[in-house]
C-alpha cells in the first residue's frame, strides 16, 4: 500500500481512538494529533512510524499528550 494512504488511515485511527479517549470532538482530537510530536515523526519516513499500528501510534501519542 501507498505510505501516503497508509499515513492517511493511520491518522483517521489515531484520531478516532483519540477522541474516544479524551472524550472530545473528532475534530479536536484531529488537530490534537496533527499539532504533535507523534504527528511530525509519523511524517518522517526514516522513523519507520507508518510501519507500525495505529495503536501503536495512539500509545505513543497518549504518552506525549500526559506528559505536556
Amino acid at each position: 500500500m501507498n505510505r501516503s494512504i497508509t499515513k492517511m488511515l493511520i491518522i483517521i485511527q489515531v484520531s478516532e481512538m483519540i477522541a474516544k479517549e479524551l472524550k472530545i470532538t473528532l475534530s479536536e482530537a484531529r488537530n490534537l494529533f496533527y499539532s504533535s510530536y507523534v504527528c511530525k515523526i509519523l511524517d518522517d519516513e526514516s522513523s519507520g512510524l507508518y510501519g507500525e499500528s495505529p495503536q501503536r501510534t495512539f500509545q505513543l501519542f497518549i504518552k506525549e499528550y500526559k506528559n505536556k
